[in-house]
This record gives C-alpha cells, sequence and structure tokens, in this order.
C-alpha cells in the first residue's frame, strides 16, 4: 500500500523541539502495519494542528469523524484524510 509507511511517520508524536524521536518513528510505523487507527496525539500529529485544537473541532463538532473503542477516541486515517481534503484553504472558527 503506498504512502503507509509515510502516514505513519508523519502521525508519529513530536519532541518538544519538534523532531521526531526514532523510536516513535518505528512505534508509528508498527502499529499502521496492523491498524488504521490514530489516538488523537497522532490524529493531531498528522494533520500538524495541537491535539487541544482537535479536541476542540470534536466538541464542537466540526472535526474529522471519530469513533470510541471502548473509552478511547480514535480516528481512521481515511477519515482524516477525507477531513482535510474537504477542508483544504479554510481557515477554522476559534
Amino acid at each position: 500500500m503506498p504512502g503507509v509507511a509515510a502516514r505513519a511517520s508523519a502521525a508519529a508524536s513530536y519532541r518538544d523541539d519538534g523532531h521526531m524521536d526514532d523510536d516513535e518513528i518505528q512505534r508509528a510505523n508498527r502499529a499502521k502495519r496492523g491498524s488504521p487507527f490514530l489516538n488523537t496525539d497522532q490524529a493531531a500529529a498528522y494533520l500538524k494542528i495541537s491535539a487541544r485544537t482537535l479536541k476542540r473541532l470534536r466538541r464542537a463538532g466540526k472535526g474529522p469523524v471519530f469513533r470510541r473503542h471502548s473509552r478511547f477516541v480514535q480516528y481512521h486515517i481515511d477519515d482524516l484524510e477525507n477531513w482535510s481534503s474537504d477542508h483544504a484553504g479554510r481557515e477554522f472558527e476559534r
């Protein structure tokens, strides 16, 4: 599947200085092989927005489609792609 490794590395979390740890990249790559779902922090990193902004969008009903798996909020990679494409070139309200 083309682009899976690129998506997984984009979904990895960032250190305080903005760089990804090798361990985080490897963990994201392993997770992407088994599951197309990302948690809130990973989804926010993938979309290049803060997790706080993603949570606010979710509460307002303006964010990407999400699922609750037990008590965990999960985003499917395809839903993130669709939401991003639908909102290209738009600014969101705060």
